[in-house]
């Protein structure tokens, strides 16, 4: 995600996790504080790692009713 508010939004989908996500990972590559100095601080390079839920047998299907992430 982007501190500039408009260039990234936050919603995620992933529809290749039915059971959403367990863990988000946000973090600096390598190569983000070069970035981030160059250009003063306007951008800040982020990468995100999403890893999918396992089914569990309690959890039913979402209801429709229940708005997407």
């Amino acid at each position: 995600m982007s501190l500039v508010v408009g260039l990234t939004t936050s919603n995620v989908v992933a529809p290749e996790c039915q059971h959403g996500f367990s863990r988000v990972d946000v973090y600096w590559p390598w190569w983000s504080p070069v970035v981030y100095a160059a250009t003063f601080g306007i951008v800040t390079p982020l990468r995100t790692e999403y890893v999918c839920a396992e089914a569990t047998e309690a959890a039913g299907p979402v209801p429709s009713s229940h708005p997407p992430l």
